[in-house]
């Protein structure tokens, strides 16, 4: 945390990595693991190691509750290396209808930026329009939740919490 709150965040992940990896060597959870990587790998992007930072996310198996984000976060790394063509192939496999269900605005702004990049205006006016049309259920949940006395839990599958919870029920099973 000392090394992240100065800026160095890749000295930050090279003690997340000597730190959990030894623990999560004997973890099965495939969502547990993913989450790990997916942390991992925002910290190495901030860091500007892309290289790093896109090996971690292509860690996540399809199977993971975690693997769309990743999927989407790997886009900011094609944006900032300018890889239009990467960005053009991960947007057509994203906007198939089998993740129209699924809340990911950011896929309508990393497209409208790289079809901006290409001067392709009319696509950028479709990216927003669909953008508006895929998520007004979505936009209208937030806002239900926001407003409400008593919103909905939102599940959280991550290692750090499920480690520290481990951590207290090891304690009290020892006191």
């Amino acid at each position: 945390l000392a090394y992240a709150r100065k800026g160095e965040l890749a000295k930050s992940a090279k003690i997340l990595k000597e730190i959990y990896e030894p623990v999560l060597k004997n973890e099965t959870n495939i969502n547990t693991l993913s989450a790990y990587y997916i942390k991992l790998a925002r910290m190495l992007y901030q860091a500007r190691a892309f290289d790093a930072a896109k090996y971690y996310y292509e860690l996540i198996p399809d199977e993971s509750n975690k693997f769309l984000t990743a999927q989407v976060e790997k886009l900011w790394i094609s944006m900032q290396e300018n890889n239009l063509a990467d960005i053009q192939g991960d947007m057509h496999t994203l906007s198939q209808q089998v993740f129209a269900d699924k809340f990911i605005p950011e896929i309508y702004l990393v497209s409208a930026m790289a079809n901006l990049k290409l001067c392709q205006f009319k696509d950028v006016e479709k990216n927003f329009s669909d953008f508006i049309a895929s998520n007004k259920t979505f936009l209208k949940d937030i806002e239900e939740n926001i407003n409400a006395k008593t919103p909905k839990v939102i599940d959280r599958d991550d290692f750090y919490v499920n480690y520290l919870m481990r951590s207290f029920q090891n304690l009290s099973t020892e006191m």
